[in-house]
């Protein structure tokens, strides 16, 4: 299954629009697992928030927020390409790197 890196801003106080998008998920016979891992890299850094916008495995549209990581099951019926945005929660914006996977549940 899919997995990749991404570097992106976290804006302060205010998410952004989608910074970067997980690979399409398509149908399949099991639910998914979506993990996400992220933190600030920047000079000084700053605790940050992230959103991950999908479809669960029970048909519903989700957003759910986190911190440094989050682990869900994505649904299968759906073809859909899951969105993660990040805010800084300081006054200083934040560099966010991290890493995402997306498994068979």
């Amino acid at each position: 299954m899919p997995t990749g890196t991404f570097e992106v801003i976290a804006s302060p106080f205010k998410f952004g629009p989608e910074v970067f998008e997980i690979s399409s998920l398509l149908g399949g016979p099991r639910p998914f697992t979506i993990r996400i891992q992220a933190g600030s890299i920047s000079d000084a850094p700053g605790p940050i928030q992230g959103q991950l916008s999908y479809w669960d495995d029970q048909d519903r549209f989700r957003t759910d927020s986190f911190f440094d990581s989050i682990r869900v099951t994505a649904g299968s019926r759906n073809a859909f390409t899951p969105k993660v945005r990040f805010k800084s929660l300081t006054v200083n914006g934040q560099i966010v790197r991290g890493r995402w996977s997306v498994a068979a549940a």
